[in-house]
């Protein structure tokens, strides 16, 4: 199949965006002044997680900054942060329970020979079963030496009771977001 019968099979599918559909108007200074073409229907996968967690890592032959298991545990922002379109663009917010990530970590840290994991949200500290997950990531991971972080958690009060359980987790480490 050639590309431009490739463009002409997916630009059938609601979401997708072909620029070459599109007329874009600009002011003398270059500005956009107006697009016409169709209109675009945001499309979402409603299945998180279980969808978007692949069961087969590739695993780098060479040493990366991040050589370790990155689990997204939430999917969007419920702040709405002046700065940041996440909890404007990406709703409904979703996400996981506490047995679905670290089952899922289990599986993977099994398979890859990876020592580490990492808990990943936008913003970590909104996570419902934040307190749980810090639990039972210590009873799961812990005792097997596993490094466990749970990065981009806001300072608040809410946090200040889950430091010595972490503490005690191997090389676990915390990254405030002074926000």
């Amino acid at each position: 199949i050639n590309r431009r019968s490739l463009y002409k099979l997916i630009s059938g599918i609601d979401g997708v965006i072909l620029p070459s559909d599109y007329r874009f108007y600009r002011d003398d200074d270059g500005n956009l002044k107006k697009i016409e073409g169709k209109t675009i229907r945001r499309r979402m996968h409603s299945l998180f997680p279980k969808f978007s967690y692949p069961k087969r890592l590739v695993i780098p032959n060479l040493s990366s900054t991040f050589d370790r298991v990155n689990v997204e545990i939430d999917r969007g922002c419920k702040n709405f942060c002046y700065f940041c379109h996440s909890g404007f663009f990406r709703l409904p917010r979703a996400s996981s329970s506490v047995k679905e990530v670290v089952s899922y970590a289990d599986y993977i840290l099994k398979r890859t020979g990876y020592n580490s994991v990492s808990f990943q949200s936008l913003s970590i500290a909104d996570y419902k079963y934040l307190k749980s997950l810090i639990k039972e990531s210590f009873y799961r991971f812990a005792v097997r030496g596993v490094d466990v972080s749970f990065p981009s958690i806001r300072i608040d009060r809410n946090n200040l009771d889950m430091l010595p359980i972490l503490a005690s987790i191997r090389k676990s480490s915390l990254t405030f977001a002074l926000e």
